[in-house]
Protein backbone atom coordinates (compact mmCIF):
# COMPACT_ATOMS: atom_id res chain seq x y z
CA UNK A 1 0.00 0.00 0.00
CA UNK A 2 1.25 3.47 -0.85
CA UNK A 3 -0.47 6.74 0.14
CA UNK A 4 -3.59 4.75 1.16
CA UNK A 5 -3.87 3.18 -2.31
CA UNK A 6 -3.38 -0.48 -3.15
CA UNK A 7 -0.28 -1.26 -5.21
CA UNK A 8 -1.29 -4.86 -5.96
CA UNK A 9 -4.81 -4.83 -7.39
CA UNK A 10 -5.34 -3.91 -11.05
CA UNK A 11 -7.54 -0.89 -10.24
CA UNK A 12 -5.15 0.69 -7.68
CA UNK A 13 -8.14 1.18 -5.36
CA UNK A 14 -8.15 3.13 -2.13
CA UNK A 15 -7.71 0.83 0.87
CA UNK A 16 -11.34 1.02 2.07
CA UNK A 17 -12.69 -0.54 -1.15
CA UNK A 18 -11.44 -4.06 -0.49
CA UNK A 19 -9.75 -4.10 2.90
CA UNK A 20 -12.01 -6.81 4.31
CA UNK A 21 -12.58 -9.08 1.30
CA UNK A 22 -12.55 -12.88 1.41
CA UNK A 23 -9.74 -13.05 -1.14
CA UNK A 24 -6.39 -11.41 -1.73
CA UNK A 25 -4.23 -10.57 -4.71
CA UNK A 26 -0.94 -12.44 -4.97
CA UNK A 27 1.74 -11.38 -7.42
CA UNK A 28 3.62 -14.31 -8.87
CA UNK A 29 6.68 -13.83 -11.04
CA UNK A 30 7.58 -16.58 -13.48
CA UNK A 31 10.72 -16.78 -15.55
CA UNK A 32 10.54 -18.35 -19.01
CA UNK A 33 13.28 -19.13 -21.41
CA UNK A 34 12.23 -18.81 -25.04
CA UNK A 35 14.01 -19.12 -28.32
CA UNK A 36 13.62 -16.73 -31.19
CA UNK A 37 11.74 -19.38 -33.19
CA UNK A 38 9.21 -19.86 -30.37
CA UNK A 39 8.61 -16.13 -30.18
CA UNK A 40 7.89 -15.97 -33.91
CA UNK A 41 5.28 -18.75 -33.57
CA UNK A 42 3.36 -16.90 -30.83
CA UNK A 43 3.07 -13.64 -32.78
Amino acid sequence: MKNSYCTVCPGKCIWSVHHNMKYKFVIEMKREKRTYENLEKTV
